[in-house]
């Protein structure tokens, strides 16, 4: 059982990030696949936030199944 494996997650989040800086994606853990959405979403945000690169993230996305599930925008 992996941690976060692409093939198997059950949301993708994507942050997308200012032009100067890399976008990051991350895949939901696999044993979370069996919990409600906002459930997993608010553990992803919360890890996210520690991250440096939140400072120059402009908006989040979360997926599933390859259709947009959950949009955040940070306002101007």
């Amino acid at each position: 059982m992996g941690l976060a494996t692409k093939g198997v997650a059950k949301l993708k989040m994507v942050a997308l990030t200012s032009p100067k800086h890399d976008n990051l994606t991350w895949y939901s853990p696999d044993w979370q696949n069996n919990k409600p959405n906002d459930v997993i979403i608010n553990g992803m945000l919360r890890r996210l936030k520690k991250q440096p690169i939140m400072d120059h993230v402009q908006v989040i996305q979360f997926w599933e199944n390859g259709t947009l599930y959950h949009e955040i925008k940070r306002p101007k």
